[in-house]
Parts: C-alpha cells; structure tokens; sequence
C-alpha cells in the first residue's frame, strides 16, 4: 500500500471518529465511507454534507435535483439503515424496525450541484438550515407540510437562481427576513 493511501487512511480514520464525538454541521467537509480497505475513498476535499434532518412517522419521499447524485444516509436511533445514492429515494423506516430518534443525513458533491429540492409532506422536524444559502444553483426549494419550527434563515436571499420558494404548511415563526427582497429571479413565494 503507497505512502499516500496510508495517510488518507489515516485521515479517513480520524475523520470518523470525530464525526461520531461531535455534530455535523452543513457544509463541513466529510469523508466517504468506504466498503473495503482496498477500495479508494471519494476525494475526500470536495463532499459536503447537508447536515443531520429528524423525520417523523411518514415514510420519506426526498428529491434533490443535481449534476452529481447525492449520497442518502438513513439512521435509526443513531445507526446506520441504509445508505442511497440517487436524485430521489423513497425510504421507510418502518421496515427496519421501531425507533425513537429517525434521521438522516445528504451528502453531496459540491454545492453549486443542486439546483432544485423537493422534501414536501415528510414530516421534518428542526429548524431550515441557514447553509442552505450555499447552493449557488439553487432554483427550486419546495419544503411544504412539513413540521419545521423557527424563523426562515436570511441566508435565503442569497440564492441568486431562486424562482420557487414554498414553506408554507410548518410551524415557521418571526418576520419575513428583508433579505428575501433580494431574490430577483423569484416568480413564486409561498410562505
């Protein structure tokens, strides 16, 4: 084994083990997971991962449109179900068993990849994440019927690509951020 894939061995190894003492945060590198020793990980500087979303009883239904399939990665009470790359997956936890603390995590290539989302009618808890303002691509978020909670971030003014924005159907508070005025592509707005 060359010097080379030692050390990003090395790396890989570290990585996971922090990634399990400490919380993913959007848009922080991560490393791919990876079947075997002898298969080569993913480039490792150029995964960014989505966060972590808690979902309720529903079965899921995710979609996100992008240059490069995203990597899906289903937990139930904080272990691994399964692991997906695709644009769309359909995903029932109820196959594997009854949990208490259902998550999942998206990982893509680059954030400029996405251009459209679509997590309607999935019963996601939590708060909108603010990173969201990194997809640079972004024209479609569609994240309706839903039970995500506190105010709409204002890092959404920056998605410069944005026509579609629909939030409408969750537990949103606070003021619409005046940064959403800078949305000068938007033709629809539901909140």
């Amino acid at each position: 084994m060359s010097l080379k894939i030692k050390r990003v061995l090395l790396i890989f190894t570290i990585a996971l083990l922090l990634s399990s003492v400490l919380t993913t945060s959007f848009g922080s590198v991560i490393v791919a997971e990876s079947d075997s020793e002898e298969q080569e990980p993913r480039n490792l500087s150029r995964r960014v991962d989505f966060g972590t979303f808690q979902y309720g009883e529903n079965e899921l239904g995710l979609h996100i449109y992008s240059n490069n399939p995203p990597r899906w990665i289903f937990y139930g009470d904080g272990e691994i179900l399964e692991t997906v790359e695709t644009s769309y997956v359909s995903f029932n936890w109820s196959e594997y068993g009854d949990f208490d603390k259902r998550e999942f995590r998206v990982e893509i290539e680059e954030y400029s990849d996405v251009t459209k989302i679509d997590w309607s009618y999935n019963s996601l808890v939590g708060e909108i994440p603010p990173e969201l303002g990194k997809l640079s691509n972004l024209e479609r978020l569609c994240l309706r019927d839903n039970e995500l909670s506190g105010e709409i971030p204002p890092e959404l003014g920056e998605l410069d690509d944005l026509e579609y924005l629909e939030l409408r159907e969750n537990h949103l508070s606070g003021e619409i951020p005046p940064e959403l005025g800078d949305l000068s592509n938007i033709e629809r707005f539901y909140l």
